[in-house]
């Protein structure tokens, strides 16, 4: 256990080191290339945009707002990493750390002075562009519960469409323009019309996941409550880089009030305007009213919670100076007024907030203050003149009071609470072409004429309307100064400003997220902070010699967690060099103390868990001594159990396995032990299973073992009926040495002379020893001296429960003997005199020790795989590369033909089993000898998984295609199917079996039954039975210990995973028990064909609506393919019911009887794919036609696409490059399902799923198409489902994300990128089964389930071996 700790410690050390190694930036000057490099070594290069890319500059202008700061060349950033997902964000963090290259963040653009995005000065940074992170997840309780989930990268009416499609009653207080980006919004607080009811949008954020400056995802409770207040309200860009949020939903009335109420200076707008400043903050918190001042004309523009009935006669006793009347009033939803107050224009579509782009025409320049004293009338006649000089702007003024005055000033970094009349923004702009100075001049002389009027001591700002005049950060040693920071940050944040230096001090305090307004680490130690970054030597004369300056730094505390604060007393001419060298030493001595610690955790469960195995240790003992007591007993009758048998052949040459299956399992007896095997009777009575401590001394329990070659063997009687002990006579010794003397010596592969003293054997036996490390889960064999005898033992046979042995003499190459292994009962009730008796408690022993493998190689031994797999299977099902027939068999189901370039990375090996034992065997190989499987039934796959990798590694396929039997049980409707059958051949055999029978599955026949049923499996009748996964009642699985298991062997969690869960996750299902569904016998199909020119577009838009709703027994897909739309149906009944019910519920479609077929179910399933050409025996056909290239997504619907998109996406589908959109309705059977009852989760709410299906001819005429693909899928995002947006994981796409391998298992937060879109809550749940079943992440692909094995740093799993 000493010296296990002590590997397991140098690993951790060593992994610890490397992640020092890999977050530590590399030198003071920036490695610019390291870093591009680092970055595109883990991150897709089509995310990254460096400054020679053709489309950088769009990409960086996509969302600048402010044309005035779009950066020149010396600003701009060395590359744009256009982010996905958080593992993204994190490796831009980790390589921008080792490179030294700082990273900033954008998520709407929005930021008025660009920090964002650009640098006020030359330096080497890269820009997080969120905008590809921005989905949004609703949670509406009937208990009040309403929560979301909203990326950074949404803007602001992004979140406001979703929250209010999914539950109008409900709303978010944050801002009034859509186009803001949610991350920057939220970082510095977030104002809007409804915060004098609800708050700041921060005082409604209930969690928040953070990448910090380690490169760690952490939530809230992960990163502390002084992070978690930092980042609410206290500016982006400063603490990490926060992906996404979680806020607390409001409630809002089904109408609200809205109100421009517009006054010029002539109609009294200074005497309004000054009364507003006393009533606007005080009014009751339903109201809000703002004012735009521009000009001489005053705009009270207003949101009140409730109707007009209420609101005019509430303004005419407490506001009447407005004049407000039920005239000005324009009721609306909650959401309506959203894009009212965006546009100011009350019949805005609510569509327009979806709208992310704006123009860059405008030019601008803002500024902000705070008002905590009313402006008398007299001074507001000052400041009206001045709105009307040359260059003139507007301002906006917005009340506080209500809520947000309620808060205290320290809850959150926003400290503008108590007190606060009303906040005003400062906007002036000028056009394309104009230098704008009459602009800034008069925005820069206005804001100091405002000085006298507005707070003071600090002059306060609002760090969302950024403003760089009012001061910027001073970088000294590679650092900001506090001192500089806190010119304007108080401005921003007053007391609070040192609080948010001090967390950032704790959690950045190399100042590692920085721009010219971030916030600079307070560090402890020095309240001044500048002394202490300028460097003591300035301040203190003395200086000392290097050596002194060396033991001054020895002295300081090892493990000081403020890194930066550390004071040095050097030479000036030393002191940066040391500074640095100082800091980066403190940063690994600090993750060397976790390692440790994490090492003395792991130490002590370590020493538990020895502790659990020395009790077990010891009840096996006693056990141990049971059963000696036990053979001593049985001698007695060992005579009369002689006279029982007549006659043992001892056969030499090879003879059928007995099928006798043990009475009890080998994995129940664990470490039995075998002494040394001699001629002595009493030796192997007494010392066959010796104690713990005998057998520690033949080097058992040492961490390693030795096992023999194993050929088959089996023993009979003289009748040939199977013997059940071996009664082996004494007198057959002289048999045995009249054979050896006529044997030849084997011809074997020497062991070496270490192994072979270590194990024991004498010179001149002819045996191998194999020595490798033991696993925890693994049983031990000790180690075996034969004195006389060799013993080598078979695989283990799962299905008949029994192992096999041959014996051979010294420097013999052919057994002796040949005998079934027994089992520990058989065995010690047999117990005789003879060497054959020992032999027989030995072949017992050995048994009783379970043969579990690990992979344990990182590079397969391929001879030693095809060698172990020559024994179990027959040759003809094993195909090489060097195969003549491995080519064709290969290329025989793949159906996207864009995978059989010479470029794929193709398997080793292909197994074509035809029996389980087959695959039992193709994987206990697999796992003994490190070769990884995928398996293939159909070869449908759309990414083509199941039968290549996307990177090169060792692997072999198993191609089940010789395993599709299907047999029905008519009377119970019910049906046993292997897994490499075809759709096609169930229905055809159920169709055989009886025609009032069918089953729920795909259309396409050619389709393997054994992908399909793992990812759910719809088809036409999905409406009514559901998906195939929904019908299957039991199933047959060899998991990854080569044992074959059904439902109840498996239990009911792995027996949930593999139905839905995606293929070859969590092994290799041979079969499927399906329950059988009733047909009648005549069903109507109908394929209608309508062009754009025909109203296509309107029929499409009442599809998505009815098509959910309409009974069970009709399904109406549609498939949209340039301007023509094929309405196709299946309906389980007569014509002449489904026409009135299409013209009752659909008559828009002018759906008439001629344009019914009526058939047989079975007829009906040809013909939808095939049309009136196609019959029943081509069901059979296991060919596809179609060689094509090919390139495939899809999305869920849950909410109507309006028109007018319907609009915009047929335009799509005549682009050059254009594909196919498939749509499949919901409702009904598939709806009715519990999201959990299967793995797959698209259910209840779900109006239809789309596939975009694109393909081309030709290996050159792809680009246009896959890139039709993308863009038409980008473009559809605003309309499918978010948070996650969800896909269909029979319609695999890597585009979605890949498994990220960390330590030899795939890492849980890189899958569940992927995994939540195609399983969404329910892809925890399988990555906690696939850790049970298999934790070594066997079953192993670039979108297979990752084990869930622990969760660390926001999910990240992790395995630790022992040796």
């Amino acid at each position: 256990m000493a010296v296990m700790s002590k590997g397991l410690a140098l690993v951790l050390i060593l992994s610890f080191s490397s992640c020092c190694y890999l977050i530590t930036p590399s030198s003071a000057t920036p490695d610019s290339d390291g870093f591009l490099q680092c970055l595109l070594g883990n991150i897709p290069s089509r995310l990254i945009y460096t400054q020679g890319a053709s489309n950088f500059t769009n990409v960086l202008a996509s969302s600048v707002r402010n044309p005035r700061v779009f950066p020149g060349d010396r600003a701009r950033p060395l590359c744009i990493v256009t982010a996905t997902d958080a593992s993204h964000i994190q490796s831009a963090v980790r390589c921008g750390r080792a490179h030294g290259v700082r990273l900033r963040v954008r998520s709407g653009g929005h930021d008025y002075e660009g920090l964002s995005y650009r640098s006020e000065q030359a330096e080497a940074f890269g820009v997080v562009d969120l905008a590809g992170i921005r989905s949004i997840s609703v949670v509406v309780s009937d208990s009040g519960d309403n929560t979301a989930w909203v990326d950074s990268g949404a803007t602001i009416g992004e979140l406001y469409y979703t929250i209010a499609k999914n539950n109008p009653g409900v709303a978010f207080p944050a801002g009034i323009c859509p186009t803001i980006g949610v991350g920057g919004h939220l970082s510095g607080g977030g104002i809007g019309m409804m915060m004098r009811k609800f708050g700041l949008a921060v005082d409604n954020v209930l969690d928040a996941k953070l990448v910090n400056a380690d490169g760690d995802l952490v939530d809230r409770a992960a990163m502390g409550e002084d992070l978690f207040w930092a980042i609410r309200g206290g500016g982006g860009g400063n603490f990490g880089i926060v992906v996404s949020w979680k806020v607390n939903l409001v409630k809002v009335p089904s109408t609200v009030t809205a109100f421009n109420v517009g006054r010029t200076v002539g109609q009294g707008a200074i005497d309004v305007l000054t009364r507003w400043q006393d009533v606007g903050p005080t009014l009751p918190n339903d109201i809000n009213i703002r004012v735009i001042i521009q000009g001489q004309q005053v705009t009270f523009q207003s949101l009140y919670l409730g109707s007009c009935s209420d609101l005019v006669p509430m303004l005419s006793t407490l506001f009447p100076e407005l004049g407000m009347t039920s005239t000005d009033c324009m009721e609306m939803t909650w959401l309506q007024s959203a894009a009212f107050f965006n546009s100011w224009n009350p019949n805005a579509p609510v569509e327009s907030l979806l709208e992310r782009h704006t123009s860059l025409s405008t030019f601008t320049k803002n500024k902000s203050d705070y008002v905590r004293r009313a402006i008398t009338k007299d001074e507001w006649k000052n400041i009206f003149p001045w709105l009307a000089m040359n260059g003139a702007g507007m301002i906006i003024l917005e009340p506080h009071g209500g809520f947000i005055g309620t808060v205290p000033d320290s809850a959150t970094p926003y400290p503008h609470r108590s007190g606060v009349l009303y906040n005003i923004q400062y906007i002036t702009f000028w056009p394309s072409g104009s230098d704008g100075s009459a602009a800034t001049g008069w925005i820069n002389n206005f804001y100091d004429f405002m000085g006298q009027y507005v707070s003071n001591n600090p002059r306060e700002a609002y760090v969302n309307y950024r403003d760089l005049d009012i001061g910027d950060n001073t970088v000294v040693n590679d650092v900001s100064t506090f001192d500089s920071g806190k010119v304007w940050g108080e401005k921003y944040f007053a007391g609070n400003f040192r609080r948010l230096a001090a967390v950032k001090a704790a959690v950045d305090p190399n100042d590692f997220f920085r721009n010219e307004q971030s916030i600079p680490p307070f560090l402890q130690g020095n309240p001044r902070d500048t002394k202490a970054q300028n460097g003591a030597a300035e301040d203190r004369k003395e200086g000392g010699t290097k050596e002194e300056a060396g033991r001054r730094i020895d002295r300081r505390p090892a493990c000081r967690m403020n890194l930066a604060s550390t004071l040095f007393v050097v030479r000036p001419q030393y002191q940066t060099r040391i500074q640095k060298q100082v800091m980066e030493t403190d940063k690994h001595v600090v993750e060397i103390a976790k390692a440790l610690a994490s090492i003395q955790t792991t130490l002590s469960e370590l020493a538990g868990w020895k502790k659990d195995v020395d009790t077990k240790v010891e009840a096996v003992d006693t056990k141990v001594d049971a059963v000696n007591t036990k053979v001593a007993d049985q001698h007695s009758s060992i005579d009369d159990l002689r006279n029982k048998v007549d006659q043992i052949l001892i056969h030499q040459s090879e003879a059928p396995t007995a099928d006798k299956v043990f009475d009890e399992k080998p994995q129940e007896h664990k470490k039995l032990g075998v002494a040394h095997l001699t001629q002595s009777s009493k030796e192997a009575a007494s010392g066959q299973f010796g104690h713990r401590k005998e057998l520690q001394n033949q080097g058992f329990g040492q961490g390693w073992f030795t096992t023999f070659e194993q050929p088959p063997v089996t023993a009979v009687s003289e009748e040939g009926k199977d013997v059940t002990g071996p009664m082996m006579k004494a007198q057959q010794d002289k048999d045995i040495e009249a054979q050896n003397s006529s044997l030849k010596p084997r011809s074997r592969r020497p062991s070496s002379q270490e192994d072979r003293q270590a194990a024991g054997l004498p010179d001149g036996l002819g045996v191998d020893v194999v020595r490798r490390r033991l696993y925890p889960d693994e049983y031990a064999v000790p180690r075996f001296a034969p004195r006389d005898l060799q013993v080598n033992l078979s695989e283990y046979d799962p299905v008949k429960s029994q192992r096999t042995g041959e014996v051979y003499g010294p420097s013999h190459s052919k057994p002796l003997y040949k005998a079934r292994v027994l089992s520990l009962k058989q065995a010690t009730m047999a117990a005789t005199t003879s060497r054959a008796s020992a032999l027989a408690l030995l072949l017992c022993a050995l048994t009783s020790a379970s043969f579990h493998v690990a992979v344990s190689a990182p590079y397969p031994a391929k001879d030693d795989f095809l060698s172990c797999l020559t024994r179990s299977v027959p040759p003809k099902l094993l195909f090489a590369k060097s195969s003549p027939a491995y080519g064709s068999l290969w290329s025989s189901t793949v159906r996207n033909i864009k995978f059989l370039s010479d470029k794929t990375v193709r398997p080793l090996y292909i197994i074509t089993p035809m029996e389980p034992c087959h695959v039992q065997s193709t994987v206990a190989c697999g796992r003994r000898h490190g070769m990884r499987l995928r398996v293939r039934s159909g070869g449908h796959d759309y990414e083509g998984l199941s039968y290549r990798s996307d990177k090169p590694e060792p692997f072999a396929v198993v191609d089940l295609s010789k395993m599709r039997q299907v047999r029905i049980d008519g009377k119970q409707a019910t049906a046993w199917v292997d897994s490499g059958a075809q759709l096609g051949e169930i229905y055809y055999a159920v169709s055989k079996a009886t025609p009032k029978l069918g089953f729920p599955a795909g259309v396409c026949a050619t389709i393997g039954v054994g992908g399909h049923f793992s990812g759910g499996g719809f088809g036409m009748m999905l409406r009514k039975y559901g998906t195939a996964a929904d019908n299957v009642i039991d199933a047959k699985v060899v998991d990854a210990n080569g044992k074959l298991l059904d439902r109840k062997a498996m239990g009911e969690d792995y027996f949930w995973a593999i139905r839905g869960g995606g293929g070859s996750s969590f092994g290799i299902v041979v079969s499927w028990q399906i329950k059988l569904v009733p047909v009648p016998p005549t069903v109507t199909v109908f394929q209608i064909h309508r062009g754009v020119q025909d109203g296509a577009i309107d029929l499409v838009a009442k599809w998505q609506q009815i098509a959910p709703s309409l009974p069970e027994d009709l399904m109406i897909r549609i498939m949209a393919m340039g301007q023509d739309v094929l309405f196709e149906a299946l309906y389980l009944g007569a014509c002449k019911d489904l026409v009135p019910l299409m013209n009752a519920r659909f008559p828009e479609l002018g759906m008439m009887q001629a344009m019914c077929n009526e058939m047989s179910w079975i007829e009906s399933v040809p013909y939808i794919p095939l049309g009136k050409t196609g019959t029943v025996k081509d069901l059979l056909n296991r060919t596809s036609n179609i060689r094509a290239f090919g390139k495939y997504k899809s999305d869920y619907v849950r909410d109507p696409i309006p028109k007018a998109v319907w609009e915009k996406i047929f335009t799509w589908l005549i682009k050059p490059g254009a594909g196919v959109m498939i749509m499949d309705p919901y409702g009904g059977k598939i709806s009715s399902v519990p999201e959990d009852a299967t793995p797959f989760p698209h259910r209840q709410g779900m109006l239809f799923n789309i596939q975009y299906v694109n393909y081309w001819f030709g290996e050159g005429a792809g680009a246009l198409p896959t890139q039709w693909s993308r863009d038409m899928y980008a473009f559809m995002e605003p309309y499918v489902t978010k948070n996650p947006r969800q896909a269909y994981v029979n319609y695999r796409d890597m585009d979605l994300g890949v498994n990220q391998v960390v330590g030899g298992v795939s890492s849980y937060a890189s899958g569940k990128v992927w995994g939540e879109k195609y399983f969404k809550g329910n892809f925890e749940r399988l990555a906690r089964i696939k850790a049970k079943v298999d934790p070594e992440d066997y079953f192993r692909n670039e979108q297979s389930i990752p084990p869930l094995l622990k969760e660390r740093d926001g999910g990240e799993s992790y395995l630790i071996k022992f040796s």
